[in-house]
């Protein structure tokens, strides 16, 4: 995703979604935290939030890039 090929993972956002959900549970069943799954769980219902749930993970790169206004790529803030 930073060298600018955003498409390197192809499963929906809705999908991985679904798979974070699945070790949620069971992490929850055991009492194991995986805080980073937790962490991944809610960019992904960003993601979701904001009808990204048909592309792939590179669209939360650019949902964060929007919403901080920065590049991930080259660490600049852009003007709004």
């Amino acid at each position: 995703m930073l060298d600018g090929s955003p498409n390197l993972l192809t499963l929906p956002i809705r999908g991985l979604h679904k798979d974070l959900e699945t070790v949620l549970s069971y992490t929850k069943e055991i009492r194991f935290p995986l805080i980073f799954a937790v962490v991944a769980e809610q960019l992904y219902l960003d993601g979701m939030a904001s009808r990204l749930d048909e592309r792939g993970p590179s669209a939360l790169v650019e949902l964060y890039e929007r919403k901080h206004i920065i590049s991930v790529r080259t660490g600049e803030r852009r003007d709004e």
